[in-house]
């Protein structure tokens, strides 16, 4: 896939969760683009993630905090509106073994 259109794939998946202040991680991200035949090397999507929070892309609403989220790399970035408790989005992921779902991005 071509760099231009990942790129856009990638930021589309996260505006659409900041637009519905909704809480997620990089490998939510990463999920749901395999889930429609993307193919999304995590760690690309992760560095994409992070950027983008880092250059204030994702508005001022939008924190993150390191929660423990079952994962095999340990804890990671919850991404979420600063009214949201990432720890309820964490511990549904861990709950899940990991795997996200629609119900879990609204908490």
């Amino acid at each position: 896939m071509c760099e231009n259109i990942f790129l856009e794939r990638v930021e589309t998946a996260i505006r659409e969760r900041v637009n519905s202040a909704e809480t997620f991680t990089a490998y939510t991200i990463t999920q749901e683009l395999r889930e429609v035949g993307i193919s999304a090397p995590h760690d690309a999507v992760r560095a994409l993630v992070h950027l983008m929070f880092g250059y204030g892309r994702l508005g001022g609403a939008y924190t993150r905090t390191l929660c423990d989220v079952g994962g095999e790399r340990g804890a990671a970035w919850v991404y979420h509106h600063c009214e949201n408790d990432p720890r309820k989005f964490a511990t549904r992921l861990r709950r899940t073994g990991g795997h996200w779902s629609r119900m879990a991005r609204r908490l």
